[in-house]
């Protein structure tokens, strides 16, 4: 083996035996973007994130795009929130009009739309794919209940309900068109409201179950048609009602992915990526933190950022494929919306340090050797 040879081979070994704990820590570093009581609902590939912002005793949609803040504004009336966003800078809420009644709203190229109702007073947005596809729950004529559209080309088409339900709302909507929420399964109340997380495809509404409880309900689908949300366990609170966690459904499974805390400890998913992260937050009785699955284990983002900056990681309710993560963090007893960007995991300095010293030291005496 030439000597060239012989030290490539030692460098890669070397590398590879390099210990876990000479990269960098931590994985992500916390970017505030709004003022004191906003919340951050939604980003999209390039890191635009939407949300709430508190506007004096009002509260306002925003977006955050290009290092920059903006507050959309409102259909006429006082309050707005900004819920979902795609990768085009398209952004989707609910605003107040003139008659202080919730409309869907459409954000773009500066103005915002309202898109209407089924026929009744009221309507809210929650999703918005690539191609342009709105997704929410409106009001119609006959009825004070909301029923799930799905919004396109101009006009807000419902998509009904699961058998023997009486109301439904969609959450979001992939590339695929699949789209997800939660319909009432009956009209009684024992001691909740029986809905239930569904999947809608091919012009067909699919009960994708529980845990176990009387409830479910689905928050986002990825392009794979992985789906998470949040269900009712079999556990039972002393009041009766059902413990809820978050799950994820896959292969016709609903999958329990447990909860920080105690047996009454409750959790809830907000939103999936491409890679198959998740992300959500999970409260128990003394507070709430925001987490991150992945390969099958539920990580306390609090533990993945600098506990020298002092901030408290409360919820996270979108994670776009480079693995930025919209959440809202407090510290100091305010609460704000933030961006989580990405760490490059690079071994960090001392250990490039010693190891290039250490083949350095090997390659004198190799020279030596050899000559």
């Amino acid at each position: 083996m030439s000597f060239s040879a012989l030290l490539k081979t030692l460098l890669t070994i070397a590398v590879l035996a390099a210990p876990p704990g000479a990269l960098a820590d931590p994985r992500y570093t916390v970017r505030v973007i709004g003022g004191p009581g906003s919340v951050a609902v939604d980003i999209n590939h390039s890191g635009e994130v939407v949300g709430v912002l508190r506007n004096g005793e009002f509260e306002r949609a925003f977006l955050y795009a290009g290092d920059t803040l903006f507050e959309l504004g409102t259909l006429g009336g006082h309050s707005s929130h900004g819920t979902a966003i795609n990768d085009s800078g398209r952004v989707v809420g609910y605003a107040e009009d003139a008659n202080a009644t919730w409309r869907a709203f459409l954000y773009t190229g500066g103005t915002m739309r309202d898109l209407g109702t089924l026929g009744g007073a009221g309507s809210l947005a929650y999703g918005i794919n690539n191609a342009g596809r709105i997704v929410g729950g409106a009001d119609s004529p006959d009825s004070m209940l909301f029923s799930a559209f799905v919004y396109h080309r101009g006009r807000m088409s419902g998509i009904g309900t699961l058998p023997n339900g009486d109301s439904s709302i969609a959450h979001d909507i992939n590339d695929n068109g699949q789209i997800v929420g939660r319909s009432a399964i009956s009209t009684d109340d024992p001691p909740e409201h029986p809905y239930h997380a569904f999947l809608y495809e091919r012009g067909r509404m699919t009960d994708l179950g529980t845990l176990g409880g009387l409830f479910s309900y689905a928050t986002a689908i990825n392009n794979a048609g992985a789906i998470v949300g949040e269900a009712g366990t079999s556990a039972l609170w002393p009041s009766g009602h059902f413990v809820p966690h978050a799950f994820l459904f896959t292969g016709g499974v609903m999958q329990d992915l447990g909860a920080f805390g105690g047996a009454f400890a409750i959790s809830l998913a907000h939103d999936i990526n491409n890679l198959g992260q998740i992300v959500g937050a999970s409260e128990t009785a003394s507070d709430t933190r925001a987490f991150l699955y992945e390969g099958g284990t539920m990580l306390d983002l609090n533990a993945l950022v600098d506990p020298a900056a002092g901030w408290t990681i409360v919820n996270a309710q979108g994670i776009n494929d480079v693995q930025q993560i919209a959440a809202t963090a407090c510290r100091g007893g305010e609460c704000f919306a933030v961006r989580l960007d990405l760490v490059s995991s690079v071994p960090e300095p001392h250990a490039v340090f010693i190891l290039l010293g250490g083949l350095a030291l090997l390659s004198l005496r190799l020279r030596r050797t050899i000559r």
